[in-house]
């Protein structure tokens, strides 16, 4: 018997593929359907960031009129590959719209690597510090529930690599926009200490435990 020879993009996987047979109990149409929504989940997101970017580095402020751009964007992003049927365009812009908005008219910067060390760093959607004001957006493009965990420890890898003092300064505000909302937290300088302590002590005990091996 000969097979086939078939060529698929480097690093693709099949939705309803063998090596993740939980589709298998998805058990009428709208689990089927709901799946393959939820397939383009993170390429959604990542290409909706881009655009993000793209409106705050570039200062352009969106209206609600402004639907369209982050339509055609989604569309037409090389890298996505996209369809239609899949986009929530009413879910998605009003997060993106408020987030972009409020972003530039705070002098944001985007994408912004925050590094403690080779363990412990991440990227900021959004971050600033003028006059000694911390801020950090987080542009959430999914439902799931989410935490302000990941804001508190993108502040206290800042503190760390900037060798601030969460005393010294003078106000952190961490914001989420998801769900046509915006939550806004202001911790206490003593709640990102407790991170960056543990964080030092990670780092500690990981570096220990190399230089042992």
């Amino acid at each position: 018997m000969s097979f086939t020879d078939y060529s698929i993009p480097e690093g693709s996987h099949a939705i309803f593929g063998a090596s993740k047979s939980s589709w298998l109990n998805d058990m009428d149409d709208d689990q089927i359907i709901k799946r393959y929504i939820n397939s383009f989940a993170t390429t959604i997101g990542t290409s909706t960031h881009k655009f993000a970017q793209h409106c705050v580095n570039k200062k352009i402020r969106l209206s609600k009129n402004d639907k369209k751009l982050l339509l055609y964007h989604l569309l037409t992003d090389p890298e996505a590959n996209i369809p239609k049927a899949v986009i929530d365009l009413d879910y998605l812009f009003p997060n993106v719209r408020n987030y972009v908005n409020d972003a530039i008219t705070m002098n944001m910067e985007t994408e912004k690597l925050i590094i403690y060390s080779d363990l412990s760093y991440g990227t900021a959607d959004a971050i600033s510090c003028i006059n000694n004001y911390l801020r950090i957006h987080d542009l959430k493009t999914g439902r799931s529930p989410v935490h302000i965990d990941q804001l508190m420890i993108y502040a206290a890898y800042f503190c760390l690599d900037q060798n601030i003092r969460p005393n010294d300064l003078k106000g952190v505000e961490l914001r989420i926009y998801q769900n046509s909302e915006i939550i806004f937290h202001n911790p206490e300088p003593a709640d990102i200490e407790a991170i960056m302590n543990k964080s030092i002590h990670t780092n500690r005990v990981i570096n220990k435990f190399r230089s042992e091996a």
